[in-house]
């Protein structure tokens, strides 16, 4: 049995995105978690959760739904070092957030899993720190300005700017839906909606615009924004899962015009869709992931054990400098420096009270400490600029035995 011919059997739209959103906040707020995503060749990104509960992101232009699912089978309780603090969506956009909180890091650490949902841009990242640095992710590419890539600054998609994403009464809307689809003939009022209009999208396009899409009369046009405003507001939803031809798709709220069955929540309309799919070949891989699993394993520990060290090592980038100021103050006070001794006490920089501890090899001459240092901050400044393409390296190894391990549990 083979594959349907559709690019993304799940198109995400804002408004989809925002309901999952919706339900994902309820399921996952104050649970702990994994601080960093699993990623797998079949392009799926999978968050470890409490409870023997896992959320999956299957990216695969193939598959495309969001599910919770079981836990792998070898999870440990102090894997889970992270909390859930909420989930949300940016308005009118198809983005996905998890935000999270690592007490275990230095200082601890705010972390956010960043599911970008746009159309055969799939993507899944874990980013953090104080400048959103990207920890992980699932596919690293140049996307226009933006660079996706390990070590650099998350810079979100370009949002939408579409009218309907503030506090504008229903009123005002309507004067601005009136000037702008008013203008425009008929048949074009679909494309104008999507251009326009935020919560639109070519899924619900032709829904929304009903009869105005055919029918010049104002009528029709109020209509069309009574649909739009429900929209918009994302009252009053009841999942379906809507029958496109022979492709099936979770939307929060039926559609005119188009068959759909009632689902209990838009997680249980993923379940839905992913059960009724044909298997592919990523997913039938049985005898072979059972010969590689013990290996995989052994693996597997050490393949992380290697990464968690760089993470680390990642989160305290900048101690290059410390190490020459430490050097820079030595200099500075040579004479408050004594010889033989494992430590001074040095005055800082900034002036008044503050001092500094720096530590001393007692072998050495004030002066040759302070060379010392500058020696360990040129070694330290070397290693952080590799950190980037080490840390890449290590999750790719990391990678290819979770998906080993995975496959042949899966399959066991």
């Amino acid at each position: 049995m083979h594959l349907r011919g559709v690019s993304n059997p799940i198109r995400y739209d804002p408004v989809l995105v925002r309901a999952l959103a919706r339900e994902l906040e309820t399921r996952l707020r104050g649970r702990s978690a994994r601080p960093a995503l699993l990623f797998a060749p079949d392009l799926s990104a999978t968050l470890v959760l409490d409870g023997g509960e896992a959320l999956r992101f299957d990216l695969h232009p193939a598959r495309g739904w969001t599910r919770i699912v079981p836990a792998p089978e070898d999870t440990t309780e102090d894997e889970l070092e992270a909390r859930i603090t909420g989930v949300s969506a940016p308005p009118d956009e198809r983005v996905l957030v998890v935000e999270m909180f690592d007490p275990t890091s230095f200082a601890g650490t705010r972390r956010r899993v960043v599911v970008e949902l746009h159309t055969n841009q799939w993507n899944a990242l874990v980013v953090g720190g104080d400048d959103d640095r990207i920890f992980a992710l699932l596919r690293g590419r140049d996307a226009g300005d933006r660079a996706l890539r390990i070590g650099v600054p998350y810079r979100p998609p370009p949002p939408s700017r579409r009218f309907g994403t503030g506090d504008e009464s229903r009123e005002d809307a309507w004067d601005v839906w009136r000037t702008v689809m008013g203008r425009v003939p008929p048949a074009d009022r679909p494309t104008a909606a999507v251009r326009n209009f935020a919560w639109v999208s070519t899924l619900s396009a032709a829904a929304v615009l009903g009869e105005a899409a055919s029918v010049a009369g104002e009528p029709e046009l109020e209509a069309a924004f009574d649909r739009w405003w429900a929209l918009r507001s994302g009252t009053g939803e009841s999942p379906v899962i809507l029958q496109r031809g022979r492709s099936s798709q979770p939307f929060p709220a039926p559609l005119p015009g188009i068959p759909a069955r009632p689902a209990a929540s838009i997680l249980q309309a993923m379940d839905t869709v992913a059960a009724e799919a044909p298997r592919d070949a990523a997913q039938d891989q049985g005898e072979e992931a059972k010969r590689l699993l013990k290996a995989a394993k052994r693996r597997l520990g050490a393949a992380e054990g290697r990464l968690r060290s760089l993470l680390r090592e990642f989160e305290s980038v900048g101690e290059a400098d410390r190490m020459r100021r430490n050097g820079d103050l030595i200099l500075a006070n040579l004479h408050l420096v004594p010889v033989g001794a494992a430590s001074a006490r040095l005055p800082d920089f900034d002036g008044g009270q503050l001092e500094v501890e720096v530590e001393l090899d007692p072998t050495l001459r004030p002066h040759q400490n302070a060379e010392a240092w500058y020696e360990k901050a040129r070694r330290r400044a070397k290693a952080e600029e590799r950190l980037p393409e080490l840390l890449e390296a290590a999750e790719a190894e990391a990678v290819r035995w979770r998906v080993a391990v995975a496959a042949a549990q899966e399959e066991g």
